[in-house]
């Protein structure tokens, strides 16, 4: 990701997470009072796993540190031939 904007991924994937979590806590608040809104389930939930995906859509993969000893070692071998 080149462009000035692969971190806005993320961070609007948070918003809608966190809006979506919000609205599914209303949600279950007003079917305790008796008075289920269901438009609330639906725009929670939607916006909920809208902001899981493009949380995972724009994820970094790490590195991985796994034998880097081992490839140091290896390395400093094929530098001296």
């Amino acid at each position: 990701m080149t462009n000035g904007y692969s971190d806005m991924g993320p961070r609007i994937g948070i918003f809608f997470t966190l809006v979506g979590g919000f609205l599914l806590l209303l949600f279950s608040g007003s079917i305790t009072s008796g008075t289920g809104v269901a438009q609330w389930f639906l725009v929670g939930a939607l916006s909920f796993f809208l902001g899981i995906f493009l949380l995972y859509r724009y994820r970094e993969n790490p590195t991985s540190q796994r034998f880097r000893t081992i490839r140091k070692i290896m390395s400093r071998g094929r530098d001296e031939e």
